[in-house]
């Protein structure tokens, strides 16, 4: 008798372990959103090649590791287009004025953005 209550006790204890695993798995894949990343120090800026906009480059200190977050700054407002951690790699360059490779990532800057739990996405859809 003793033994069935506590292989019941087992049972939902794992259930609920296994719910909650599965939600915060769906909540992170779901809900997360790049301009939730922290912010960093400021390690390098890049001019367009008509000068118009640039690429800020910060490195950024986090639990899982180092992290890279690069964002667009027209002189007025500023966004994020790149994170990635776990990496100290900040490998920059024009491509054209709306075309940036950031760590090999060829990153149209009017509408797209990677970020390395989701990939690339583009923001216009």
């Amino acid at each position: 008798m003793r033994s069935k209550k506590l292989m019941t006790v087992l049972f939902f204890l794992a259930m609920f372990t296994m719910a909650f695993n599965m939600f915060g798995a769906i909540y992170d894949s779901v809900f997360y959103n790049i301009d939730d990343v922290p912010n960093g120090q400021l390690v390098a800026e890049y001019n367009s090649p008509n000068g118009k906009q640039k690429i800020l480059c910060y490195e950024v200190k986090t639990v899982l590791g180092n992290g890279v977050r690069c964002s667009l700054s027209d002189g007025e407002t500023e966004r994020n287009i790149y994170w990635n951690t776990k990496t100290n790699e900040k490998t920059i360059y024009w491509a054209d004025n709306n075309i940036a490779v950031i760590n090999g990532m060829r990153i149209d800057v009017e509408t797209v953005v990677y970020d390395s739990r989701g990939g690339i996405y583009d923001e216009t859809l």
